[in-house]
Parts: C-alpha cells; sequence; structure tokens
C-alpha cells in the first residue's frame, strides 16, 4: 500500500477499470476504543497472472470507519 495505490494478491485476474471498494481492518483503535476499518475506493489499472493473480489498484478515495458504522457507510 502506497500513497496512490494497493497491490493485492488475489485468486483471479480482474479486468482493467474495474471499479472497486476495499475494506481493511486498521490495527490502531480510534481513542484507543473503537476498532476502525480503512475504507478505500478506487480502480483497477493493472492485473496479471504468474502463479499468483497480482491487481494493482488506484486509490481514488479513501477514509476511516469505525467498525460499527460500517454496515450504514459507504
Amino acid at each position: 500500500m502506497s500513497r496512490g495505490g494497493v497491490l493485492l494478491a488475489i485468486d483471479r485476474v480482474l479486468p482493467r477499470g474495474l471499479s472497486v471498494e476495499l475494506e481493511v481492518d486498521w490495527p490502531v483503535r480510534l481513542a484507543d476504543e473503537d476498532q476502525v476499518q480503512l475504507v478505500i475506493r478506487g480502480k483497477i489499472v493493472w492485473s496479471k497472472k504468474n502463479g499468483v493473480a497480482l491487481v494493482g489498484v488506484t486509490i481514488g478515495w479513501y477514509g476511516f470507519h469505525p467498525v460499527s458504522d460500517q454496515t450504514d457507510a459507504c
């Protein structure tokens, strides 16, 4: 993961240009109490398979959300 994108190893190749949303359980708690998730929205910019499928996703938007709010958010 970097400022501009995410590299994922997944089970299959996905089409370039596909919009995706990723949810990452964040290891640091909000105010030392609530667990949060990093939510990333972006597009696949490349995808290839060489033993394992690798997908490059550009980050178009991101935000941190308390886990309890995930059912209503996004």
